[in-house]
């Protein structure tokens, strides 16, 4: 993908000029990431109304979606935490600090929280 389609492309994803120069000056690293992977990281991001983090934090759009979904669910749902603008960081820390903050690590997260059967289910709902 060229630059030029990759800022077209984050424009159609809902950011402004500003913003994918501040994100893609942040992270140059994004221009390398395929807009189909920076795309289900932002739909995923926008449903849980932290879309907006990623301008100020473009670095959230590296991480798996699969690890932020299983990160999201865990804190959500066994920690029953209330997810927020100000405590989002929780779902980017590096792994060694959320595993010693929570005790739990990655590959325990992953298996008990699949972002793919979770979207494959909401897929068979909408077939339906």
């Amino acid at each position: 993908e060229s630059i030029t389609n990759k800022i077209r492309d984050m424009k159609a994803l809902g950011y402004s000029d500003d913003d994918v120069k501040k994100m893609t000056s942040l992270v140059p690293s994004l221009f390398g990431v395929t807009i189909d992977n920076i795309k289900e990281k932002v739909l995923f991001l926008d449903s849980i109304g932290l879309k907006d983090l990623t301008i100020s934090n473009p670095n959230y759009l590296v991480p798996s979606v699969d690890l932020m979904y299983a990160r999201y669910k865990y804190l959500t749902g066994e920690r029953g935490m209330s997810i927020t603008l100000e405590n989002a960081k929780y779902m980017f820390i590096p792994e060694c600090r959320f595993n010693r903050l929570f005790g739990i690590e990655k590959s325990a997260l992953l298996e008990r929280y699949s972002y793919d059967e979770e979207i494959r289910k909401e897929s068979l709902k909408k077939k339906k």
